[in-house]
C-alpha cells in the first residue's frame, strides 16, 4: 500500500479500539455545519452571538447532526487589573482576535 505521506509493505493492525474514536468537525459557518451534519459525530465552533449560535446548531441538526454533541471554543483570560489580561490576550491571540467571518477569510 502506498500513501502520500508514508508507505508500508506488510503492516498489521494488532488490536482495534472497542469503540471507534468520535470524529468532530470544526466549522465557522452554517454552510459548513450543514455539510458536516451527515458524517460527523459532533461539531466544534467559536464564540458568536447567541442568535448566530442557534442558527448554526439548527443548520447542523437539520442536516443530520440532530442529537450529536456540539462544542464551543472560548478563550478566557483572568487577572487583576483587567488591562493586563486584555493586552496579554491580544498579544497571544492577535491572529484570532477577530469576528468569525474575518477568521474564515484568513483560513
Amino acid at each position: 500500500m502506498k500513501l502520500p505521506w508514508f508507505s508500508s509493505e506488510a503492516a498489521k493492525l494488532w488490536s482495534l479500539a472497542k469503540q471507534p474514536p468520535a470524529i468532530y468537525g470544526a466549522a465557522l459557518t452554517t454552510a459548513t455545519a450543514g455539510w458536516m451534519g451527515p458524517w460527523t459525530d459532533g461539531v466544534i465552533t467559536v464564540r458568536k452571538p447567541v442568535a448566530q449560535l442557534r442558527e448554526f446548531a439548527k443548520c447542523y441538526e437539520d442536516n443530520g447532526g440532530d442529537g450529536q454533541p456540539r462544542a464551543l471554543q472560548l478563550q478566557i483570560s483572568w487577572e487583576v487589573p483587567l488591562r493586563k489580561p486584555v493586552s496579554r490576550s491580544v498579544e497571544m491571540r492577535r491572529v484570532s482576535a477577530g469576528p468569525p467571518p474575518g477568521l474564515a477569510a484568513t483560513a
